[in-house]
């Protein structure tokens, strides 16, 4: 899955960010305290490599805190859309016996409460696995087999997206980075 763009709402300093377009190498500018380590630390919390627990006193802005507290279920933080590689689209539709009909994108969003929704542009993927019932047929008849689709349970749909998003890491303490580091070895240590 390969991250194309992403919306922050309702986050720290950031009301709505508007759609983000990220490309192989994307770069973030603007003045100090104009939210661009809020915009990564939302993107962090959709899905954390360690940590990122969500922490509704710090990450609601604090002038929507007394109404969005009550409903956590209800107010989203972050909406991204992944491109779908083959290998993915393989084993989301494998794990979950599903199809989903060719797309080749899905958008994921992030509520507050933690749990996460999923849109495909086709809509629902449907579901392939298929039960045999034989009913018996009266004495002189042959027992007839019939095809019934089985609905797949959606936390498998759930749990096989997420298990082939990518994970973000966010790493903020530069003090004690040298001049010359390996970001992967100091994550790692830490």
């Amino acid at each position: 899955m390969i991250l194309k763009r992403y919306k922050v709402e309702n986050f720290r300093s950031v009301l709505d960010s508007g759609w983000i377009e990220c490309e192989n190498v994307t770069t973030l500018v603007g003045i100090n305290e104009a939210g661009k380590s809020n915009l990564l630390l939302a993107l962090w919390k959709l899905n954390p490599a360690r940590e990122g627990k969500i922490d509704i006193l710090h990450d609601i802005p604090v002038s929507k805190l007394s109404a969005f507290r009550k409903t956590p279920d209800q107010v989203r933080f972050i909406t991204v859309e992944f491109e779908l590689d083959d290998e993915s689209i393989a084993q989301i539709e494998s794990t979950v016996d599903c199809d989903i009909q060719g797309d080749k994108s899905v958008i994921v969003t992030r509520f507050y409460d933690g749990h996460y929704t999923f849109e495909f542009p086709s809509g629902k993927p449907k579901s392939t696995k298929v039960e045999t019932t034989t009913i018996a047929g009266e004495e002189a008849e042959e027992p007839i087999e019939e095809e019934t689709i089985v609905p797949y349970d959606e936390s498998f749909l759930e749990k096989a997206i997420i298990s082939e998003m990518p994970t973000f890491v966010y790493y903020s303490n530069y003090g004690n980075l040298s001049s010359q580091c390996d970001s992967m070895a100091q994550w790692k240590h830490n």
